[in-house]
């Protein structure tokens, strides 16, 4: 009876050991995010800059421009901050601009990351003809 516990022991073990080495550590989620979001039915080219985490806080920059659909939107960009709340959900607060065209306001970033964190997605907040956005990792 020993020998047969001993014999089931070994292979959970060695089982044990493989996916504990398999498994990855989180992959992180600073860098270049590219993509687009809907704000008045339109389609607005999105790259969302993002710094390493510091602690829970997360600096940004979200720019955005024109697309070939949409050529005539003019460019602009403005600092935010972010937070996570839950390992991948991440909320984006706008802070200032860097580059203002007139008649455009700041807006915030609500999302989650996908599981393998190669993309990130949810909705726009500040505006309400503003609606969802979509991005994914650049590298």
């Amino acid at each position: 009876m020993r020998r047969r516990l001993a014999c089931l022991g070994l292979p959970m073990l060695v089982l044990l050991l493989l996916s504990a080495c398999s498994s990855q550590a989180p992959v992180s989620t600073s860098g270049q995010w590219l993509g687009a979001y809907t704000c008045g039915g339109d389609l607005i080219g999105l790259t969302l800059d993002l710094g390493e985490p510091l602690g829970e806080h997360v600096p940004a920059t979200f720019s955005f421009y024109g697309l070939p659909s949409n050529p005539n939107v003019p460019s602009g960009r403005f600092w935010m901050g972010g937070t996570f709340t839950g390992s991948d959900r991440l909320v984006l607060t706008a802070g200032g601009w860097l580059e203002q065209p007139p008649g455009h306001e700041l807006l915030d970033l609500d999302g989650t990351f996908s599981a393998n964190r190669r993309t990130y997605s949810g909705v726009v907040l500040g505006s309400p003809d503003c609606t969802g956005f979509f991005v994914t990792r650049a590298d």
